[in-house]
């Protein structure tokens, strides 16, 4: 709000020097609308720059560190499972041994 206010303030001044300016020296004159051309431009430089703020992406540190600390659950999880498989994969050959050599106590005629 304050930048627009601003903004036409300095352009109303500007306007108001220009009118009150033309009696003054003609080099002064050309200096003084190079300077208020120079100053629209910035002007406008300046509105485009806060097009671009307002277009910035939100700040999405939070979600960054939710999703870390999920993936930091999955990791312990998913090495728990594998642990998990290790352990049944044993006791399956354990298992298979123990069913092998009951075949040979009682062999199937």
């Amino acid at each position: 709000m304050h930048m627009n206010f601003f903004r036409h303030a300095i352009l109303l001044l500007s306007i108001a020097m220009a009118l009150v300016s033309c009696k003054d020296d003609p080099n002064l004159v050309i200096k003084r609308q190079q300077q208020e051309a120079q100053l629209l431009e910035l002007d406008q430089e300046l509105q485009s720059l806060e097009q671009q703020l307002k277009k910035k992406p939100k700040d999405v540190s939070v979600e960054i560190a939710v999703t870390k600390d999920e993936l930091t659950v999955l990791q312990k999880e998913a090495a728990r499972l594998e642990s998990e498989i290790v352990l049944l994969r044993e006791k399956k050959l354990l298992l298979e041994k123990e069913f092998a050599d009951y075949r040979k106590k009682y062999p199937i005629n």
